[in-house]
């Protein structure tokens, strides 16, 4: 069941039951603001809220690249982007591996929409945040999504959340 999380003025929507497994997740709304200057002050309050060094979002372009991130790669990307805000690079989906490597830093893995669908998949130790426009599911996003994550987690079953 969605439920309500967050605290103060700042809350979003989640997955009970996603959460209780230990993926860490959530909708926000229009209190957070990813465009220019915004986007530096609304990931230091996702890193807050959530416990997080950064938030991991790719620069969307309305296509259908899916980029993962494997065990190890946490560490790389905090390197490279020493702030709240890591961008990996282009694309509309990230692939995450939830284990984390002895000393990586937790990290939030999402996507930023307006008008176009937000989803969320898990599949044991994987898990896939999707931006879906109009353009991207034309491209094959969604189903590049899944693939990415039914070439590591098998025949394990595939939960989908859209927002």
């Amino acid at each position: 069941m969605l439920e309500y999380r967050g605290s103060g003025k700042f809350r979003y929507l989640a997955l009970g039951s996603l959460w209780d497994q230990g993926f860490v997740h959530g909708f926000t709304g229009k209190e957070l603001d990813f465009s220019g200057e915004g986007l530096k002050r609304s990931c230091e309050t996702l890193c807050r809220e959530l416990g997080v060094v950064s938030v991991v979002l790719p620069r969307q372009v309305h296509g259908s690249d899916v980029m993962e991130i494997a065990p190890g790669d946490r560490q790389r990307l905090c390197e490279l982007n020493p702030s709240e805000y890591v961008c990996p690079g282009d694309g509309d989906g990230l692939v995450v591996c939830l284990r984390r490597e002895p000393g990586e830093p937790a990290m939030a893995f999402g996507v930023v929409t307006a008008d176009c669908l937000p989803l969320v998949m898990l599949s044991g130790d994987w898990a896939a945040v999707v931006h879906a426009g109009w353009r991207g599911m034309a491209a094959g996003v969604i189903q590049k999504a899944i693939s990415e994550l039914r070439c590591r987690v098998k025949d394990h079953p595939i939960e989908v959340l859209c927002g």
